[in-house]
């Protein structure tokens, strides 16, 4: 029943299902276009990314729960309003052609942003593009990119081991600058939260105690390893001559690797670039450049 009497009142159940349906498809729009321009993950959580003092982590709930409301009260209303459903369908059935035509647009339509969405197809995959502009647009400075992602997740212990930065002298700088519960076991992004501060700015207060490293070889490096020294660093912005003098390689050396591999590219091309026409990751173009076969 779309109405029931409560307290002398009627309840109008297909009112509730309407408005309920307006607000989840506002709330999606809002969050959809925030979540569309927001920092890559990496990014977001390192610098500790705010609009409106929610967190992309907020965000990107709001937008789920709104989704699954949205999905809900559309099932509740199609409910209520199922008998003049079936009627609208029969009489656009009845019109034959016409309706075979506007069934063929907007189901070529859905495909087209489907198959645009996954391949990047103009002129619809050119959003993706520019969705991806605009969240490599907020890096501004080398510090806005963190060493490797989800650094924010590592002890400072684990994090100034993987960084080379000493310890003990990273602890007492942090106690002296007056940040709350500092200790080796916390995680980075808990004592940025219970200073208020980003996880960058943990970083920017104690890199100055980083250690100069030894330049590896490539010899040394094994599939595993290129991940853990290379995932979440921008890969795919770079060129592989970049890449490749990141990884203390010769770009010679890496492009034979590559040809070895069956993978085609040339010393200016990005590793985006070069991935997305052998159909791979960047990471995997990546360890080919740099462990040998």
């Amino acid at each position: 029943m779309s109405e029931e009497k409560r307290g002398g009142k009627k309840i109008k159940w297909r009112t509730y299902a309407s408005l309920g349906i307006s607000w989840m498809f506002l709330i999606m729009g809002i969050t959809g276009l925030v979540l569309y321009v927001v920092p890559q993950g990496r990014i977001a959580y390192w610098v500790d990314w705010r609009f409106l003092g929610l967190s992309k982590t907020d965000w990107g709930n709001i937008h789920i729960l709104a989704s699954i409301l949205f999905i809900a009260l559309g099932g509740w209303h199609l409910y209520f309003n199922w008998k003049a459903f079936l009627g609208h369908i029969r009489r656009k059935l009845s019109q034959g052609i016409r309706v075979r035509r506007e069934l063929f647009i907007t189901s070529a339509i859905a495909v087209l942003v489907t198959v645009s969405a996954i391949w990047h197809i103009p002129p619809l995959g050119y959003l993706i593009d520019l969705n991806e502009f605009i969240k490599d647009s907020w890096i501004e400075e080398k510090d806005d990119e963190p060493p490797f992602g989800h650094a924010e997740l590592l002890s400072l212990k684990a994090f100034t081991k993987k960084t080379n930065i000493d310890l003990g002298r990273s602890t007492s700088e942090l106690k002296r600058i007056g940040y709350k519960g500092v200790s080796a076991d916390r995680t980075l992004e808990e004592i940025a939260k219970s200073n208020e501060i980003s996880p960058r700015d943990i970083f920017t207060s104690i890199k100055q105690f980083q250690r100069e490293t030894q330049p590896f070889t490539v010899m040394n490096l094994t599939a595993d390893e290129v991940i853990e020294r290379f995932e979440g660093t921008s890969l795919g912005k770079k060129s592989l001559l970049e890449a490749c003098e990141m990884g203390g390689s010769e770009i010679e050396r890496c492009l034979k690797r590559l040809r070895v591999g069956g993978i085609e590219g040339d010393r200016e091309e990005t590793l985006r670039e070069v991935a997305s026409r052998a159909g791979v990751k960047p990471i995997k173009v990546l360890q080919t450049m740099l462990v040998e076969p």
